[in-house]
């Protein structure tokens, strides 16, 4: 590793926490005695550094960029147009699924590229998502967005039509989470709604709520989640999932918490960092409703999470199992339910209810616009 290979690692180790939530993207091009180095990165303190680390390099080319690129005019605010957007690895259809986001939830773009938006989703993720399923704005369209009068839809599966009734064209299907700008709510029982896109279309109103009603109704405690998580069995599982149409085991957990007023990150290793332990020897009877169970395997010095579920008391917890389907398992070898498979990868369980000064804040956030900064 030449000199210039070590000051890239240092920088990345030194400014990157973690490259799901982070860019940092650079690449030596060297062309007989020119070199350059290109790339891109979202951390502006690695921006800064490797800048100046390069007035050591009098030979090198600097033409890394920090994305995105803020001002009033830029259309870096995005906002999800399709009852669910599908977040991939790389900007292709037949990519994995790595996450997923909600109708009417924003994001930030960061790069645009041959009909594919590279975004970053209000809980930090970072991926790719087709064009078509996000509507770009600008600092002003964004904050107007937010701004007007919305609704969330809490019903699970539900449709939008043309006009009143059923038998009126269906303008797309709806979703628990999907939140919509408000149009007019003078009729008897149906909303008129309008997408990010300014398409208009009737609701029933026993579909939604009034968002910030809703929010002010929240109640983030373990008798709420698990009455919730219980609507989820059967659900099938889907890696990279989130939503009612299929989730992974985090994507099953953030969700939870997400529709009882808490947010988590999006995988399982990033929700093991947050939160307080409760135990990690096997010591079942501490847990309650709503602490979280991690499994994975340990390694030498280092813990592999790569499964999380919700406990509901005990030894017994509900899961996005990757064997099919969100269900009901146990740790107690005695009950007919006894998972041996997640008995053998237990790790941990630990607590985000009702802690104070501890590292949880973004547990207990609501504010889904929180990370966009207008002025």
């Amino acid at each position: 590793m030449n000199k210039l290979e070590v000051t890239i690692e240092e920088v990345k180790k030194l400014h990157i926490n973690d490259s799901k939530n982070e860019l940092y993207e650079l690449v030596i091009d060297e062309d007989q005695d020119i070199i350059n180095l290109t790339g891109v990165t979202t951390s502006k303190n690695a921006f800064l550094d490797i800048k100046e680390r390069l007035k050591n390099f009098i030979e090198v080319n600097n033409f890394v960029n920090l994305v995105p690129e803020f001002n009033s005019t830029n259309r870096i605010y995005g906002v999800c147009n399709v009852s669910v957007g599908n977040i991939r690895a790389i900007p292709d259809h037949s990519a994995e699924l790595s996450s997923q986001i909600l109708l009417g939830h924003p994001v930030l773009i960061l790069m645009n590229e041959d009909g594919w938006l590279r975004v970053q989703t209000g809980d930090n993720y970072i991926g790719w998502i087709n064009k078509e399923s996000i509507i770009s704005m600008d600092r002003a369209e964004f904050k107007e967005w937010t701004l007007n009068p919305k609704v969330i839809i809490t019903n699970p599966f539900c449709f939008s039509y043309k006009e009143i009734g059923v038998d009126s064209p269906v303008i797309s299907n709806l979703t628990a989470g999907n939140i919509l700008k408000l149009s007019s709510s003078s009729l008897d029982k149906h909303h008129e709604i309008e997408y990010p896109d300014g398409r208009k279309a009737m609701v029933l109103k026993e579909n939604t709520r009034d968002f910030e009603e809703w929010k002010s109704s929240l109640d983030l405690n373990g008798t709420n989640i698990i009455q919730l998580a219980n609507q989820f069995i059967g659900i099938p599982y889907l890696w990279g999932g989130s939503t009612y149409k299929g989730v992974d085991c985090s994507g099953f957990t953030q969700f939870i918490y997400f529709f009882n007023g808490g947010r988590l990150p999006r995988d399982a290793s990033q929700q093991f960092r947050k939160g307080v332990f409760i135990d990690s020897i096997g010591n079942f009877s501490a847990m309650e409703k709503g602490d979280l169970i991690f499994f994975g395997r340990r390694e030498k010095d280092k813990i592999k999470i790569n499964h999380v579920g919700i406990s509901l008391g005990q030894s017994k917890f509900i899961h996005a199992s990757g064997e099919g389907m969100v269900k009901v398992n146990s740790l107690d070898s005695t009950k007919p339910d006894f998972s041996l498979k997640e008995y053998k990868k237990y790790i941990a369980a630990k607590r985000y209810l009702n802690i104070r000064n501890h590292n949880v804040n973004d547990s207990v956030d609501i504010n889904f616009f929180k990370n966009f900064i207008y002025e």
